[in-house]
């Protein structure tokens, strides 16, 4: 996983590059989407946590990869 792009009102978008043929995304443990392509997988709309911890993980039988992202509202003093 090479990034992964949080957009406010909507999903976030998450990348990644391999060399097998599919890639199933799993979010916080959940399978969400499977997709085939040629080295480059994005993601679109991927349901996320908007405030606390996120894990993303793509994999294709054994092969996996994963990452946290976490957020978090600071309060600024007045």
């Amino acid at each position: 996983i090479c990034r992964c792009a949080v957009q406010e009102g909507r999903g976030a978008v998450v990348k990644a590059y391999s060399n097998l043929p599919s890639m199933t995304l799993l979010v916080n443990g959940r399978v969400t989407e499977k997709r085939n392509a040629a080295h480059i997988f994005i993601f679109e709309d991927v349901p996320v946590r908007l405030i606390g911890r996120n894990i993303l993980a793509v994999q294709n039988g054994e092969c996996r990869d994963s990452m946290r992202i976490e957020r978090s509202i600071e309060q600024v003093a007045p």
